[in-house]
């Protein structure tokens, strides 16, 4: 019997301790510090307020990790965890509109859904950005934060975190150990197909301030190891105005059929 309870009782503080834990996770401990670190790094309470935000840049495409010459112009106005509306190559007629889980692609042949892998991509993308972790995944019941230690990544130290939702979806961030910006997003997913794990990476650098917030003007996707994708910001800007069709498709394909006729 007392062999019993002893039992019972070290199986009730292995349990109390975890749980402890996981509150600690979910509460104010090392992982939501350092949260809260990156976000007064990026900007504080403007980068919290943002509205909307704008860039322009440019795209390099790689094949097999090495560049393969193409590259494009974009234009690009989003909202956090709202719309996404880019503008394609310099006469800007291929229009990328993203709402909600709808992806539609707009161009002088009409209005179409995007390409499903590539809407998927984005869609995965999105939900794993440094905005849903803040704004969407920190507030959520069950979320918890760990701080996983310090790592080297790209020749800096940098605080490792990983956020894991009550889904068993996780997000791990990588903020620079000195400034506290991020440097990179790693995040994993099941292939509907194949049934393995892949790894997405997005890394962060060249930060430049912007309307009092944190930028960065270069952005590698990174896609199992292997480079995929580059790009290079020429301006950015915060809470501008939208374009008068906005994330409209139907008032895009109206603009975008006005320039074919004029030619």
């Amino acid at each position: 019997m007392k062999r019993w309870f002893v039992l019972a009782a070290m199986v009730f503080a292995t349990v109390s301790v975890a749980y402890a834990q996981a509150g600690a996770g979910m509460g104010s401990g090392k992982g939501r510090a350092l949260m809260r670190e990156m976000v007064t790094a990026l900007g504080g309470q403007k980068w919290l307020g943002m509205k909307n935000e704008y860039n322009e840049g440019r795209i390099a495409g790689y094949f097999q990790g090495r560049p393969d010459g193409s590259y494009s112009l974009y234009f690009d106005w989003r909202e956090p965890l709202g719309p996404e509306r880019e503008e394609l190559t310099k006469k800007r007629d291929v229009v990328e509109l993203y709402h909600g889980d709808t992806c539609t692609e707009v161009d002088y042949k009409g209005a179409h859904p995007q390409v499903k892998k590539i809407c998927e991509s984005y869609q995965r993308r999105r939900k794993h950005s440094i905005e849903y972790a803040v704004r969407k995944w920190m507030k959520e019941p069950g979320t918890v934060v760990m701080f996983d230690g310090q790592k080297l990544a790209e020749d800096h130290v940098a605080d490792q975190v990983t956020l894991m939702n009550a889904a068993d979806d996780s997000i791990t961030i990588l903020l620079d150990d000195d400034t506290h910006l991020p440097m990179e997003v790693r995040y994993e997913w099941r292939d509907p197909v194949y049934h393995d794990m892949d790894k997405d990476v997005v890394e962060f650098s060249n930060y430049h301030v912007v309307d009092g917030i944190e930028t960065p003007y270069t952005r590698t996707y990174i896609h199992n190891g292997v480079m995929r994708e580059q790009r290079y910001l020429f301006y950015a800007a915060y809470n501008v105005v939208l374009p008068p069709d906005g994330f409209s498709v139907a008032k895009t394909l109206r603009r975008i059929a006005g320039k074919q006729r004029k030619r």
